[in-house]
C-alpha cells in the first residue's frame, strides 16, 4: 500500500511538473529574438506628403517592372515630387530607405525565435481552418488578427502558427473565432494550402504547433 502511494504521489509530481513547463506566450514572443527596427523616416510626414509619395512609388514600382505608365500618371508624378522637394524632402533617399526597411521586413519576416523551438506553449488567436476530417477540423491557422490571409494580406510567416490537432473538433460557427490553444511549438516553416473562394493559396508560416488542448472563447 505504502508503494503504491509513493508512486502516485510521485505521478502526480510529475504531472504538475510537465503543467508547469507550459510556457503562456503572446504574439509579440514570436519577434522578441528580432532586433529594434530601423528608423523609418515615413512615420514623420503627413498624411498629404504620404499620399504625394504613393503616386510617385506606382510610376517607380511600373517602371522596375518594365510596364507602361499612364503618361498622365507620369505626369501628375512630377508634380507631386516638385512639391515635396520644395517641402525640403529628398524623394530619391526615401524611396532608397523605403527598399531598405522592405528587405528588412521581409528578411526579419521569415526568421523565428529560438526560445520556442521544442517548447510546450500556450497562447490564444484567431482560428482560420484548413483541413478537415469528416466534419472536424484537423490543421487550422493560428492569427493574430481578423481578415489575416482571406480578407487581407498575410502577416509575415513569424507571425503565423501552422497548427495540428492531436484530436480533431467541430469547427466554429464563425471564422476567426478566438481559441486559446496549449501544445508542442517547433520553429519549422511550413506552407500549407488554405482554400479560398476563387481558388486556393498557399500560406508561409514560421512556427508549426501540435495541439493537444483548444478552448474556443466568446468574442468580444
Amino acid at each position: 500500500m505504502k508503494r503504491l502511494l509513493t508512486m502516485a504521489l510521485l505521478g502526480l509530481v510529475a504531472q504538475l511538473s510537465v503543467a508547469a513547463e507550459v510556457r503562456q506566450i503572446t504574439w509579440e514572443t514570436l519577434t522578441a529574438h528580432l532586433p529594434p527596427p530601423m528608423d523609418n523616416p515615413f512615420d514623420s510626414l503627413s498624411d498629404l506628403q504620404l499620399d504625394r509619395l504613393s503616386i510617385i512609388a506606382d510610376v517607380v514600382d511600373n517602371q522596375a517592372q518594365g510596364l507602361e505608365v499612364n503618361p498622365e500618371l507620369m505626369e501628375q508624378a512630377e508634380i507631386e515630387r516638385v512639391i515635396l522637394t520644395q517641402e525640403g524632402l529628398d524623394v530619391d533617399q526615401l524611396f532608397k530607405t523605403r527598399e531598405k526597411l522592405i528587405e528588412q521586413y521581409i528578411r526579419e519576416g521569415k526568421t523565428t525565435n529560438p526560445e520556442l523551438n521544442q517548447q510546450r506553449i500556450e497562447m490564444r488567436g484567431f482560428f482560420l481552418p484548413l483541413e478537415f476530417t469528416g466534419q472536424l477540423v484537423s490543421e487550422f491557422l493560428l492569427v493574430p488578427y481578423i481578415g489575416a490571409c482571406i480578407h487581407e494580406p498575410p502577416p509575415p510567416p513569424n507571425q503565423i502558427v501552422y497548427a495540428r490537432l492531436t484530436s480533431p473538433v467541430p469547427p466554429p460557427t464563425h471564422f476567426y473565432t478566438i481559441v486559446k490553444v496549449r501544445g508542442l511549438m517547433r520553429t519549422e516553416a511550413a506552407n500549407p494550402e488554405l482554400s479560398l473562394v476563387d481558388g486556393a493559396s498557399q500560406i508561409e508560416t514560421g512556427y508549426q504547433l501540435v495541439v493537444d488542448d483548444l478552448e474556443f472563447e466568446a468574442s468580444q
